[in-house]
């Protein structure tokens, strides 16, 4: 058993390697179970194929930040009208930094090398995520104000809106994961990033 997970390990540490240097697409599992010194047959005795072992790279660390972000927008309030002396934001982003940065070598495999795997598409995932989540807080505060029979949608604008303030929200994360080495600068940069998205929020849709 314990020689089963001493493999496992190798396999897994040898295929980071792997992924790093040619990414998923022109990976070889010939190559890392050469390099972990196992057979073809060893390794698929643990992953199912080159996806799967891709995947068990990065399965977990998403999972966390995902839960993070599907709790965070789950609460009862809008998260972008609380309290402004200790915003939650800022708390919740600190939480999504430290899993990052605890996982920081699966997340920038995850960021530059998944082109052909089921994760590629993980940055757009999250965005869309965050759109939707938006569309519906300003959507709310609308409805909040809508006059006795009158159609309440959003505007082109505001469509916009909510879309650039979630793809520029995932992207501060993607920019301070790839130029910040260390916990201690990223911990630096994001209250800045942060700032400057809620502020621009609220200067747009009032804040109220």
């Amino acid at each position: 058993m314990e020689r089963e997970s001493e493999t496992k390990l190798k396999l897994l540490r040898v295929a980071k390697e792997e992924f790093m240097e040619k990414g998923f697409h022109k990976a070889s599992l010939r190559n890392i179970c050469r390099k972990a010194g196992v057979t073809t047959g060893a390794m698929y005795f643990f992953f199912r194929d080159k996806a799967d072992l891709f995947g068990s790279l990065v399965r977990e660390p998403v999972a966390k930040i995902k839960t993070i972000v599907d709790d965070y927008f789950k609460g009862d309030i809008p998260p972008l009208y609380r309290g402004t002396d200790k915003p939650e934001n800022l708390v919740v982003s600190m939480k999504i930094l430290n899993t990052l940065y605890t996982y920081r070598d699966s997340f920038l495999l995850l960021l530059t090398k998944a082109e052909g795997s089921g994760y590629e598409k993980v940055k757009e995932d999250f965005t869309d995520q965050a759109d939707q989540h938006y569309r519906e807080v300003v959507l709310e505060r609308k409805k909040n104000k809508e006059v006795s029979g009158e159609t309440v949608g959003l505007s082109r604008g505001e469509e916009a809106l909510c879309r650039w303030i979630a793809r520029d929200q995932v992207d501060s994360f993607v920019y301070v994961l790839c130029n910040c080495e260390t916990m201690e600068e990223a911990r630096e940069c994001l209250p800045l990033l942060v700032t400057y998205l809620r502020g621009g929020w609220h200067t747009v849709m009032g804040g109220k």
